[in-house]
């Protein structure tokens, strides 16, 4: 009998799932290694969000689509570079989040927040959070680089040794 095109691969899944996945296969290990980068993601934009009343939408939305995304990276080091990398966006959009529920909530109270927004105070503590991305950027640049050009060099080196 024919095989059902639903699960038509021996993992049991299915072609929308390999298609959304880009068609990776991973170890245990690796799919750990997504999920937990994932959940990280996800509760950090969940506490990012809470003020909005988003908490349970943004952990549950970030955790999927990022979820998707690194398991669809072809290593673990393209994973972790990627998780770095989703960390750093997270962590540079934490002062304007902030200063956005601060301003929403004073325009609530008929108070207006732009002195604390606009503040030296306020700039510095942007300033830090953009440094904080710029390491985490970092550090996910050069997990890429070191972890993934060993096999790209290994590749061209023998491609260029049959040629």
């Amino acid at each position: 009998m024919a095989s059902d095109s639903r699960t038509d691969d021996a993992g049991g899944r299915s072609r929308a799932v390999r298609r959304l996945v880009g068609g990776q296969r991973h170890s245990a290990r690796t799919t750990a290694l997504a999920v937990v980068l994932a959940l990280l993601c996800g509760v950090y934009a969940a506490w990012l969000l809470a003020d909005f009343g988003l908490r349970w939408p943004a952990l549950l939305a970030v955790a999927v689509l990022t979820g998707v995304f690194f398991y669809s990276r072809r290593t673990p080091a393209a994973m972790l570079a990627s998780g770095f990398y989703g960390l750093a966006v997270l962590v540079a959009l934490t002062p304007i989040v902030l200063d956005l529920a601060f301003v929403l909530a004073a325009d609530g109270y008929g108070v207006t927040p732009w002195p604390f927004v606009l503040s030296l105070a306020d700039l510095v503590f942007l300033g830090v959070f953009v440094v904080l991305a710029l390491v985490l950027s970092a550090i996910g640049f050069v997990i890429g680089r070191r972890f993934d050009a060993g096999t790209d060099t290994d590749s061209e080196d023998a491609a260029v040794s049959e040629g």
